[in-house]
């Protein structure tokens, strides 16, 4: 079974430290985990589970302040991307053009993408 989890905006680099150390404690080299962590709490160690972004911008690296590129996720040698999560879709307006940029960009590269399609509860609702 694969487990996925999505820590959001939480975790500073020293909390996200303990928390993979709890969490490679129980777990085995069988069990198939990707955590998609703050892009300032990666670390370099290398873990029992997958390190996962939430987030990155279809590009080696550019003029594009504030945003991830492949190379900076590279440098963690992450594979895993969340792309189209409904809170970058509703809050930051990610159309559905720049979340195909993205998905493009991503199989290129040959990440495991993990493409959300679900919507916050008012919509649902």
């Amino acid at each position: 079974m694969k487990f996925l989890a999505n820590l959001k905006c939480n975790h500073t680099r020293e909390s996200f430290r303990e928390y993979a150390e709890i969490l490679d404690a129980n777990l085995s080299a069988n069990d198939d985990v990707s955590v998609f962590a703050p892009a300032s709490a990666f670390d370099e160690k290398r873990h029992i589970f997958r390190l996962g972004a939430q987030n990155f911008y279809p590009c080696e690296s550019g003029a594009f302040t504030g945003e991830i590129g492949k190379a900076m996720l590279d440098e963690f040698e992450i594979k895993d991307v969340l792309i189209g999560h409904s809170e970058r879709r509703e809050i930051l307006k990610e159309s559905e053009e720049f979340l195909r940029a993205k998905f493009d960009f991503a199989a290129k590269n040959s990440w495991n993408v993990i493409y959300c399609i679900g919507e916050n509860l008012s919509t649902n609702e």
